[in-house]
């Protein structure tokens, strides 16, 4: 794993660039076309999907001129943009740095180069999480079977954040996002008492492998669940309890609470 040391953040940038074109240069011809398509949240279109397939992602100025466009307002935005600018140039001298050291014919890489795999990068990994509310119920209900303290053990132990008997590449340990014994966390839901609703006049296209999909999970909610609300509104309720996630629970709480 490469080690970039620098005496500005400019000289690091440039460091990672040119880290990253001798790790990655394949990665990096593959992604630069389409990550044009993240940037731009083409409906419908997989940039990843068609990065990995090889196939070319031809941009036209009108793209162009809208990654431009995101370094001009970082400009305007003032010191703190504009010194992102430079380090987003720095990082594209890296690459161009190792690929003219190395006579591999390439045509330069500029800050919209980097822009767009940004916003690929972030679309692929940013696409996790949602599931707060059905943990929050898991934990309720291990811990309405099992008790506090060993539902809380059970549910810990299912977590990733942090997984003591997992197997090592490499000697010595790595603690990783680790619950802060002061932090209040999150106010645990009852196990069945929280429903998704989509907003009225909202419809989404599905593919036959997701509406399959939908149906098996609907197939397999529970009847507890608090029903659908009659209102109106794009809202969803559910029952709360008001201790945060972690932190000793009291009795239920019988109060309502309506997101809009």
């Amino acid at each position: 794993m490469p080690y970039v040391t620098g005496r500005t953040q400019e000289d690091v940038a440039y460091g990672a660039g040119y880290a990253t074109a001798e790790d990655r240069s394949l990665l990096l011809t593959l992604i630069r076309g389409p990550a044009r398509a993240a940037a731009l949240d083409v409906p419908g279109l997989n940039p990843l999907a068609l990065a990995l397939s090889g196939r070319t992602f031809v941009p036209s100025a009108q793209t162009e001129a809208f990654l431009a466009r995101q370094v001009t307002l970082l400009n305007a935005s003032g010191p703190l943009g504009k010194r992102f600018v430079r380090i987003v140039q720095a990082y594209a001298a890296g690459i161009n740095g190792y690929y003219s050291s190395k006579g591999i014919p390439s045509d330069r890489y500029t800050a919209n180069d980097v822009i767009a795999a940004a916003a690929l990068i972030a679309a692929r990994f940013g696409a996790n999480g949602g599931q707060e509310a059905q943990n929050a119920m898991f934990l309720d209900a291990l811990q309405d079977r099992l008790g506090l303290a060993q539902g809380r053990s059970v549910f810990d132990d299912l977590r990733s954040a942090n997984d003591p008997e997992a197997p090592l590449s490499v000697p010595g340990s790595f603690p990783y996002e680790l619950p802060v014994a002061t932090q209040p966390g999150s106010v645990v839901l009852d196990d069945g008492s929280y429903a998704r609703r989509r907003p009225q006049g909202v419809s989404r296209c599905r593919t036959r492998s997701s509406s399959a999909a939908a149906a098996r999970q609907r197939a397999g909610r529970s009847s507890s669940r608090v029903p659908r609300s009659a209102s109106s509104s794009p809202s969803s309720s559910w029952r709360s309890r008001s201790p945060a996630v972690g932190s000793p629970r009291a009795g239920r709480s019988s109060r309502a609470f309506r997101s809009s």
